[in-house]
């Protein structure tokens, strides 16, 4: 318990840099999506949640 807040900062802090890196790969339209673009944003951008709720998590960190 004497790191849980650290491990909790930093996780989030990973997640966070995880919506910048891509999430798939169609060969097909030859393009990678990540958390913040989608091909037409068909996916919308579910970055700006996980973005969202890290930060929040941070703070109540």
């Amino acid at each position: 318990m004497k790191y849980s807040q650290l491990i909790g900062v930093v996780a989030a802090l990973v997640l966070i840099g995880a919506c910048w890196m891509p999430w798939a790969y169609y060969p097909d339209l030859n393009k990678s999506f990540t958390g913040f673009f989608s091909e037409l944003n068909r996916y919308g951008k579910p970055g700006k949640v996980i973005v969202f709720f890290s930060v929040v998590s941070i703070l109540l960190f």
